[in-house]
C-alpha cells in the first residue's frame, strides 16, 4: 500500500464514520459515493501544505514523517515509517505523536 492508498483509506474512513446508520439504500449509496469523492479530492492535494500539514512522529527515538489533514469532521493522519504506513483519524489529534515498536510476544501481551 502506497501513501496515496493509505491517505485515501484514512480520510475515507473518517468521512464514512459520519454517515448515519439506517438510511434508505439510495441515500446511503449517495453519501458513500460523496465520501469517496471527498477523500479522493483531499488525497489529490497531498503535496499542498494548506491541505496536508507536514509534521513528525517519534518512534523509539527516531523521527518519521507525519501528514496531517484537518476538517470539520475531525482529523486524518498518515505516518510514513518507511516500510509501514500508519493511518489514524478521529475528532481531536494528540498534542504530541509518539509510538513504540514492540516484538510480537510483547505486543500480544499488551492486547490482553
Amino acid at each position: 500500500m502506497g501513501i496515496h492508498s493509505a491517505t485515501t483509506a484514512t480520510v475515507g474512513t473518517l468521512l464514512l464514520a459520519h454517515v448515519p446508520n439506517g438510511l434508505p439504500h439510495d441515500e446511503l449509496q449517495q453519501l458513500t459515493e460523496a465520501a469517496q469523492e471527498g477523500a479522493d479530492k483531499v488525497v489529490a492535494a497531498l503535496g499542498d501544505p494548506a491541505v496536508w500539514q507536514p509534521s513528525t512522529i517519534d518512534v523509539d527515538g527516531h523521527t518519521f514523517m507525519l501528514w496531517m489533514h484537518y476538517r470539520d469532521e475531525g482529523f486524518a493522519a498518515v505516518a510514513d515509517l518507511g516500510p509501514v504506513l500508519l493511518g489514524a483519524h478521529g475528532r481531536t489529534p494528540p498534542s504530541q505523536w509518539r509510538a513504540a515498536l514492540l516484538d510480537p510476544a510483547t505486543a500480544q501481551g499488551q492486547l490482553r
